[in-house]
């Protein structure tokens, strides 16, 4: 990643958590779900610098049309590597099953977004494929709108593949 990207996840740092960071290392992560790719991209660490509750934190970039947006994420549990940074999505939909008032949770466009690009060849197979390893089945998907999840009846309850 070049200077220039990495400054610009830092200012995405310091706006979003507060603190100044300092880059550690740059991290390949690739969610392979059924044997596809699933998720591919690059995972930047970067240290924390006066944080109230956490030392660490992962951030990456994405390309929504013609803006470059940031995540970051940080080191708090479950959170505790690039990968688990990016499964932070199936624990946001695993808590909503759980304790919201309805059996689905709705993922709309602006976050599916950040790791299914807009425009990827299979995007709708990668999301199912995810919905399918974390246990979830994928009830509805439009591009552009959303994908709502649900968990699957305990008498046809999927294993893992």
């Amino acid at each position: 990643m070049s200077p220039k990207e990495i400054t610009e996840l830092k200012d995405a740092i310091r706006a979003t958590h507060g603190c100044e960071s300092l880059h550690v290392e740059s991290v390949p992560v690739k969610e392979v779900i059924g044997g596809d790719t699933a998720w591919e991209g690059t995972v930047e660490v970067f240290d924390l610098v006066g944080h109230p509750k956490a030392n660490r934190a992962y951030a990456w970039s994405y390309r929504d049309g013609d803006e470059t947006k940031s995540i970051t994420v940080l080191h708090l549990a479950p959170v505790d590597s690039p990968q688990a940074a990016v499964k932070v999505l199936a624990n946001r939909i695993e808590r909503q099953l759980q304790v919201g008032d309805w059996k689905h949770c709705a993922v709309y466009e602006d976050e599916l977004k950040r790791l299914w690009p807009v425009h990827a060849q299979d995007r709708e197979a990668k999301i199912a494929q995810f919905a399918k390893k974390y246990g979830f089945r994928m009830r509805f998907y439009r591009k552009g709108l959303c994908a709502i999840f649900d968990k699957w009846p305990r008498s046809r309850q999927r294993t893992n593949d």
